[in-house]
């Protein structure tokens, strides 16, 4: 066999090239045993029906600005306790999703959590309440949570589910702060540029309406066009990406939405229903949570699937 095969160049400049411990990384993940798979999905089950209303039932509590019920974070009548209810909401969004990786690897640790997830964006409402209500500084907070969340919660379930890892989310950066680090590098840079460009005009084009359904979907399909970007671009560059990257154009999204919202217009509830950048401005930090969660790895392995059958 040829040894050449098993060969990886690292990207020219690139100052955390791929080492030896990376080909692990590549491996096929040991095939599970019928158990296994009967407890994964057994989760899956629970995360969808029990914990992802609790986690809807805790931003259902966040009283809105203004009277409104949208509202979410520091969004809201009382800053504090919204602040207090979203992180109770966003540790069973982790919870749910490290337990699905101990049962079964990163693939399904990141479905779980963006279900729960996906319940607690439902329950924040639309950002056009919010926004109507909240002072701008809030709404930016907000949103720089939510990219902070969306950055945190990869990291973290990566690594938990790395014992089965999936070899499309495989990384020549052994933890997620390498991966952070490599941001930093032009080459790396790049793809994740393009990434926020193009998931930002796939969410501007997926959004009619500031509604929770809409948003979600808006921010679902920006993050799985970002992540195929960040793929491509960076293959095109023979620059290697690893999942954390893709999540990366979803997290800037997220701040760059609450900064459209909350600041470059006078009046951000108008900002919202004229839908100037309302694909930005539109899905709230809960839903680009939750349509990352969901979207970026679905996008990840696409691409990793139509690489490996072009000839």
């Amino acid at each position: 066999m040829n040894s050449r095969a098993f060969a990886v160049e690292p990207a020219r400049g690139d100052d955390l090239a791929m080492t030896a411990s990376s080909a692990v990384s590549v491996s096929a993940p040991a095939p599970q045993t019928v158990a296994q798979v009967a407890r994964a999905w057994a989760w899956g089950l629970c995360a969808a029906f029990v914990t992802g209303p609790i986690a809807a039932w805790l931003i259902a509590r966040t009283p809105g600005p203004g009277g409104t019920d949208d509202a979410l974070g520091l969004a809201s009548a009382t800053p504090l306790l919204g602040a207090m209810l979203a992180l109770l909401a966003l540790l069973l969004v982790g919870g749910s999703g490290t337990v699905a990786a101990w049962i079964g690897g990163q693939r399904p640790a990141m479905f779980v959590s963006g279900l729960v997830a996906a319940w607690a964006s439902w329950a924040a409402g639309s950002s056009a309440g919010a926004a109507t209500h909240a002072p701008s500084i809030a709404l930016v907070l907000n949103g720089a949570g939510g990219g902070l969340a969306i950055l945190a919660l990869g990291g973290w379930l990566l690594a938990k589910g790395r014992g089965r890892a999936d070899p499309a989310f495989s990384s020549p950066w052994p933890t997620a702060l390498d991966q952070i680090k490599a941001v930093a590098l032009p080459r790396v840079l790049a793809p994740i540029a393009i990434g926020a460009v193009a998931g930002g005009i796939v969410a501007n084009w997926v959004l009619r309406e500031p509604s929770p359904g809409q948003g979600f979907a808006a921010a679902w399909a920006g993050s799985l066009a970002g992540a195929v970007a960040v793929r491509f671009v960076g293959g095109a560059m023979q620059q290697p990406t690893s999942l954390l990257h893709c999540f990366v154009p979803a997290a800037v999204l997220c701040l760059i939405g609450a900064v459209v919202s909350g600041v470059a217009y006078g009046d951000p509830a108008e900002a919202v229903r004229s839908f100037s950048f309302g694909g930005l401005a539109g899905p709230t930090p809960a839903a680009w949570i939750a349509g990352t969660l969901l979207g970026a790895p679905l996008g990840a392995r696409w691409f990793a699937g139509a690489s490996a059958e072009r000839p």
